[in-house]
């Protein structure tokens, strides 16, 4: 059994776009919000330390991290000003990056879950 599901929001479903601002606002409306992961969970720092374990079916996607955010300008008040993470594999690694509020994702970029 594995620790984690990918989850997309319904506006993400059959390539839709949503915002990011649109997803993180589904999430937290439907209580998903508390079961995301961040750069410091044990799982994603695993990942990082030793691709050889990062999951195949993570391996096409975009894998979001809402878990890890960040205000890079101002008060973040601005969408503009905040970032959040996300891991690609490139190049047989696990790439942490960060991504900001204003993003549209579509189908290749789901958020990943505790299992529930």
């Amino acid at each position: 059994m594995t620790a984690f599901e990918l989850y997309l929001a319904p506006g993400q479903e059959n390539f839709g776009l949503m915002t990011a601002l649109d997803i993180e606002k589904h999430l937290e409306e439907t209580g998903l919000i508390n079961r995301v992961f961040s750069l410091k969970d044990e799982l994603v720092k695993g990942w990082v330390a030793n691709p050889s374990t990062y999951p195949e079916e993570l391996k096409t996607k975009r894998v979001l991290l809402w878990g890890s955010k960040q205000i890079c300008h101002g008060d973040g008040s601005d969408p503009r000003d905040v970032e959040f993470a996300h891991l690609i594999w490139y190049q047989n690694r696990v790439l942490e990056r960060w991504l900001w509020l204003v993003g549209v994702f579509s189908d290749g970029s789901p958020t990943l879950l505790r299992q529930s």
